[in-house]
């Protein structure tokens, strides 16, 4: 099916949240290009800190759907939308609606010479982007965007 045909049979609840996904993970790669990694950090979260792992189930579904649109639109943007844009898009997301979350860097070491970097985003137990191959990474930051604190 083409984007086109699934994106007309979809809800319009689910069409909104692509919209909004388009634009938000557009201003996560130019975010990305155009600010040093230092001053993104201090945008996502507190440094160090982590989320709880206790969501609902309402809101699990409401999560899942949130990564299947984030996953659908980053396969057919004309620019590359990376894990580090995913995980910004879904950090503004879910910021707005004030649900907490962590974000994570981590990198792993690929051939002798080289290293291979990584973001991913996590709400509760759901891995919202990033999941494929996040567990072979090694954690260098985390940054918990806590609503009460």
């Amino acid at each position: 099916m083409t984007a086109l045909k699934a994106f007309s049979k979809a809800d319009w609840h689910f069409r909104l949240l692509l919209l909004r996904v388009i634009i938000l993970i557009g201003f996560g790669r130019l975010t990305v290009l155009m600010f040093p990694f230092k001053r993104i950090a201090r945008w996502i979260g507190e440094e160090g800190k982590e989320s709880s792992s206790d969501i609902s189930e309402k809101e699990s579904e409401r999560l899942v759907r949130l990564a299947s649109a984030i996953f659908a639109v980053s396969k057919y943007t004309s620019w590359q939308s990376n894990c580090f844009a995913q995980a910004l898009c879904a950090h503004w997301i879910l910021k707005g609606m004030k649900v907490d979350h962590t974000t994570y860097f981590g990198v792993k070491k690929e051939g002798t010479l080289s290293m291979k970097a990584h973001a991913w985003l996590r709400v509760g137990q759901v891995i919202i982007t990033g999941k494929k191959g996040h567990k072979q990474f090694t954690i260098l930051g985390r940054f918990a965007f806590l609503t009460n604190s």
